[in-house]
């Protein structure tokens, strides 16, 4: 295992402590990939201030200000696109970004990945999607979250537990009523009687004994948790959404 391989494994493995974090950063911007360092170094400052309503101290806006230099020179979005999301190679016009606080938020078509302390946590793609690039996210981000977009309530969260790691599968459904007519509306347009279905919250987990099993399991494991989901949902799986014209 190489330097930087390690000192990512300690932020990985960590995904809470800033000080892994830092020490990944100073080795990053001594070794010809300045932009990353930085950006981790500044996201890692800019997040001290969250929840502060008055903020005057200087390091928050220099930090701001080095998040906004990596981000507009394209490097987050380039660092979504490695992994397989969204057109290759990444022209100008096929992203944009956007940011609060120590969140940056980049767009490539419809996907979306957020980086919170400098690095990706959480990804919006489709279900195929994650399948074909949860192994290069995991073994190279510390993803969080991840939001199905072409299921609509379908969410994945990775997080370290004390055996190991875990992917908690779950899957929100909205209230609606089912009108007599078995024609389903939105419960303020439906007229009659109907019949109301509840809001409903399904999860599965799947738990790994450690980082290497997350990274060489998730993408199976993801997919076996939605066969539960399905399972367990019936004919209140949502539909994909709507495509706008």
């Amino acid at each position: 295992m190489d330097e930087r391989t390690a000192l990512l494994a300690n932020v990985l493995s960590a995904p809470a402590d800033d000080t892994p974090r830092l020490v990944l950063a100073d080795w990053l911007e001594e070794h010809n990939e300045e932009a990353l360092g930085r950006f981790v170094r500044a996201g890692v400052v800019a997040a001290r201030f969250r929840g502060e309503e008055l903020i005057d101290d200087p390091d928050y806006y220099t930090a701001l200000a080095t998040l906004t230099d990596v981000a507009t020179a394209a490097h987050p979005a380039l660092w979504v696109s490695e992994l397989g999301v969204g057109p290759s190679p990444l022209a100008f016009g096929d992203w944009s970004w956007d940011s609060v606080g120590d969140r940056v938020m980049v767009r490539i078509g419809a996907a979306l990945g957020a980086f919170t302390r400098g690095l990706l946590a959480e990804l919006n793609v489709t279900r195929g999607e994650w399948y074909a690039v949860a192994s290069r996210a995991l073994v190279a981000w510390p993803i969080e979250r991840v939001r199905v977009t072409d299921v609509p309530g379908l969410t994945f969260t990775v997080e370290p537990v004390e055996s190991g790691w875990r992917i908690t599968g779950r899957l929100k459904t909205p209230r609606r009523n089912v009108p007599l007519s078995r024609i389903a509306l939105p419960a303020a347009m439906a007229p009659g009687a109907v019949l109301a279905l509840s809001s409903a919250d399904w999860a599965a987990d799947q738990f790994f004994p450690d980082r290497e099993a997350l990274v060489q399991g998730a993408a199976k494991e993801c997919a076996l948790i939605v066969d539960d989901l399905k399972e367990a949902a019936g004919d209140r799986w949502p539909p994909p959404p709507r495509r706008r014209r």
